[in-house]
């Protein structure tokens, strides 16, 4: 995970073996925007 690294996010992963998660697409989405909308950037709106 070299972003969670890079960014010094422990995401709690131990190890070096590949892992197969099995999830609803809506489940996959909510798991990414709640790791990624703490670091986005605020886009500025226009008037």
């Amino acid at each position: 995970m070299p972003l969670a690294l890079e960014k010094s996010i422990d995401i709690g992963v131990v190890g070096n073996e590949d892992a197969q998660v099995f999830l609803r697409e809506i489940d996959l989405f909510t798991l990414i925007k709640k790791l990624v909308t703490p670091f986005a950037i605020p886009l500025k709106r226009e008037k």
